[in-house]
């Protein structure tokens, strides 16, 4: 499984579940172990991570992706932003 970052912007819609961890690895290895985890935003200024559950799993519309400085959204290769 292959996933893109984009930085500056996080994930706002969907639902979101928050956790802390280590790394920006450790929130990928968790939502690969989450059932319905389907993109992450995480932060690496407090190591805050969110496992993103979105409404259509392989799409999202670009307008649920907002501007905020700090966090970083991780996609997987199959996700499609609209």
């Amino acid at each position: 499984m292959d996933w893109n970052a984009s930085e500056n912007v996080r994930m706002a819609t969907g639902t979101i579940h928050e956790d802390h961890v280590t790394s920006a690895v450790d929130c990928l290895n968790t939502c690969v172990l989450s059932p319905g985890c389907d993109s992450v935003n995480f932060r690496s200024r407090d190591k805050t991570c969110q496992h993103v559950t979105h409404v259509n799993p392989l799409t999202v519309n670009s307008t649920d992706l907002v501007q905020d400085t700090h966090w970083q959204w991780w996609s997987t290769s199959f996700t499609i932003v609209l």
